[in-house]
C-alpha cells in the first residue's frame, strides 16, 4: 500500500468531519446525531469500527473538557474572591451566609481528601496483598 492510500484512509471523511464538532458540541449523542444527519448506529458503528474516528472524537473530547476544567478553575478563584468580599460587607447577614458557604465548602473539600487518602491506602493494600 502506498503512503498516500495510507494517509488517505487515516484520515476523516467528509461526512465524519462535518459531524464531529456538531456531536460534540451537543447536550447528548441523540441530540448530536440529529443535528448532524447522521443515525445513531452509524455514529455507534463509527465508534467501534473506525479507529480514525474514534481517535479523533477521543481526543476532542479531551481536549473540550481540558479547556471547560481550565473554565471553572477561573470561575472557582472568582468565586472565592466574592466570599471574601463578603465575608467584610457591612451586612451580617450576607457576612454569615458567606461564612456559611465557605465552611461548607471547606468542610466537602475536607471530606473529598479524607475518601481519596483512605481510597489510596485501600488501594496500596490490595496491591500488597497481591504480591
Amino acid at each position: 500500500m502506498t503512503d498516500h492510500n495510507k494517509q488517505r484512509e487515516a484520515t476523516l471523511s467528509r461526512i465524519q468531519a462535518r459531524a464531529l464538532p456538531i456531536l460534540l458540541s451537543a447536550s447528548s449523542i441523540a441530540q448530536g446525531c440529529r443535528r448532524a444527519g447522521i443515525s445513531r448506529d452509524r455514529f455507534y458503528d463509527w465508534m467501534k469500527n473506525d479507529d480514525v474516528f474514534h481517535d479523533a472524537y477521543e481526543i476532542q473530547s479531551r481536549e473540550l473538557m481540558k479547556t471547560a476544567l481550565g473554565s471553572l478553575r477561573l470561575l472557582g478563584q472568582q468565586a472565592v474572591e466574592v466570599m471574601g468580599r463578603l465575608l467584610r460587607a457591612r451586612s451580617e447577614r450576607v457576612r454569615l451566609k458567606a461564612a456559611c458557604s465557605i465552611i461548607d465548602s471547606l468542610t466537602k473539600f475536607y471530606e473529598l481528601q479524607e475518601i481519596e487518602s483512605r481510597l489510596s491506602e485501600l488501594e496500596h493494600n490490595l496491591e500488597a496483598n497481591r504480591r
